[in-house]
């Protein structure tokens, strides 16, 4: 369908035929820029690609939030000191003030 419209079809009539609304056509035609000269398996794999990439900036979001959460809590740990919680051991502070530096 896409096809059509770059050889020259009306966009309303195209749309029409297909039962589909423009709005529908014009995301397609974006989402599918440059995709002109590849292959289908060129283009599934492509796809994968943009998956995987979505998946690990994901990922990497999560680890960034867990990073900074770690580095308030060492903050915070490193101005107020340990909280002691009961039937907790005690933990030496300076098993932590070894990773201060690192974050």
């Amino acid at each position: 369908m896409l096809k059509y419209a770059q050889a020259g079809a009306k966009t309303k009539e195209l749309c029409r035929r297909h039962g589909i609304s423009d709005a529908t056509l014009y995301k397609w035609k974006a989402k599918n820029a440059g995709m002109d000269g590849m292959t289908g398996s060129e283009a599934r794999w492509l796809k994968e690609l943009e998956a995987e990439n979505s998946k690990l900036k994901r990922v990497l979001a999560d680890v960034e939030l867990d990073k900074a959460a770690l580095k308030d809590i060492l903050t915070c740990w490193s101005i107020f000191g340990p909280v002691d919680f009961p039937g907790q051991s005690q933990v030496d502070r300076s098993d932590f003030d070894l990773f201060l530096p690192m974050i």
